[in-house]
């Protein structure tokens, strides 16, 4: 179905690695999350998120840093029902850039 999604609320929050690289800049890590609301469209609507549900969820974006501005590849913002799915997803995408 087509929906259109909207910001409820927003928080944002840097992680610093505790890592440089050999220009000097802190590695770390933004991770924005928050609640989003997903109304239904008409079939005719011309700009749309393809979703099988509507109403409240939850989203988060991770995003590489260094010294705390956004570095690399943007990166998607995910949409969950639950909130532990958020806190499982951020583990994950940590764990991985920390190991790199």
């Amino acid at each position: 179905m087509k929906t259109s999604v909207s910001t409820l609320t927003r928080n944002e929050k840097n992680i610093n690695f505790e890592v440089v690289d050999n220009k000097g800049r802190k590695i770390g890590a933004r991770i924005i999350t928050g609640k989003a609301l997903f109304t239904e469209l008409p079939s005719n609507a011309m700009s749309w998120f393809e979703n099988d549900f509507t109403g409240e969820c939850f989203f988060v974006n991770v995003q590489k840093t260094k010294d705390a501005i956004s570095f690399g590849a943007s990166q998607s913002t995910k949409y969950f029902l639950r909130s532990q799915d958020v806190d499982s997803y951020i583990t994950r995408r940590i764990n991985g850039m920390s190991k790199k």
